[in-house]
């Protein structure tokens, strides 16, 4: 092995807190050369949903960057009003910040939630933006457990009138959490899962963070889907998600022709916790294509 692969095959992740635009946040950085690689994690998630790709990355000289998005994670709540262009001053501004630092057009890269704020930034023809990965990206679609949770209003107060002690709910919220991610929950990341559950502390937390959850929906549901993006596309889905059906795609299709379109077999919501490497290796390809046709 030459001492370039060691170097690569050791490279260590980085963790820091920045403020990007009014939003204090925690950074996990893979560091590298090239073209940045920016990802977003979904709703109720955070950074650590992507250490299983950078690991799998860790052998190549790829520049990663994941972030804990505003309300998520250890980043500074949501204001009250409407989510979703909190979101996108958030990504537009990281995007700005990374492009002027690197002096790189970034990849984006986005997971159910994550997926529709890189969309919705791919959108944005003043965004330093080389192509996007949505993977199950939220707003195509939903399926009949969201639409479910869309008709209790409060989920907030439910929550915070449970009688079962936090330990116990986090146990329960573990197994939802990996039901809902990966067809076999046993394949979920166990270090990514364990970050997630972790960040429920106290039932304050959860109530938060599920205050969330209606508002989300429902600007979802009033967002277009018809957006033109002009940079390439990457769309994987799972074709077992329980939560964004993949069924969406056609709606992002018809917009955006030029899409590729990869479906992945057997994989669920998140398969950048159980399939990783084979995530990695979608993206390195199609990272390396496009990047090299704008070079030429």
């Amino acid at each position: 092995m030459t001492d370039s692969a060691i170097a690569h095959r050791h490279r260590a992740l980085q963790v820091s807190y920045r403020d990007i635009g009014a939003t204090r946040t925690r950074i996990i950085e893979l560091p590298g050369v090239g073209t940045p690689l920016i990802c977003l994690h979904g709703y109720s998630d955070l950074a650590d949903t992507w250490r299983p790709l950078m690991r799998a990355l860790q052998h190549t000289d790829r520049h990663v960057i994941a972030v804990d998005l505003p309300g998520f994670g250890r980043a500074t709540p949501l204001v009250p009003g409407p989510v979703l262009p909190q979101l996108d001053n958030f990504v537009a501004t990281l995007v700005r910040e990374v492009a002027a630092a690197t002096g790189e057009p970034v990849v984006l890269i986005g997971n159910s939630l994550g997926g529709c704020a890189s969309l919705r930034a791919a959108a944005n023809r003043k965004l330093p933006i080389a192509a996007v990965v949505p993977i199950s990206p939220a707003g195509f679609g939903h399926s009949l457990a969201i639409k479910l949770a869309e008709t209790r209003r409060n989920l907030g107060p439910l929550l915070e009138r449970g009688r079962l002690p936090m330990p116990v709910l986090r146990r329960v919220m573990e197994a939802v959490f990996r039901g809902a991610a990966c067809p076999n929950p046993r394949r979920a990341d166990r270090e990514a899962v364990r970050a997630w559950v972790n960040q429920f502390q106290t039932r304050d937390d959860l109530v938060r963070i599920m205050s969330y959850a209606n508002p989300v929906i429902e600007e979802l549901h009033n967002a277009p889907r018809d957006k033109a993006i002009d940079v390439p596309i990457l769309l994987l889905w799972g074709d077992r998600d329980r939560l964004t059906l993949h069924g969406g795609a056609r709606h992002l299709l018809a917009a955006n022709p030029h899409t590729e379109f990869v479906p992945l077999p057997g994989s669920g919501h998140c398969p950048q916790l159980d399939i990783a490497p084979r995530i990695a290796a979608l993206i390195t390809d199609f990272v390396d294509r496009v990047t090299k046709e704008e070079r030429s």
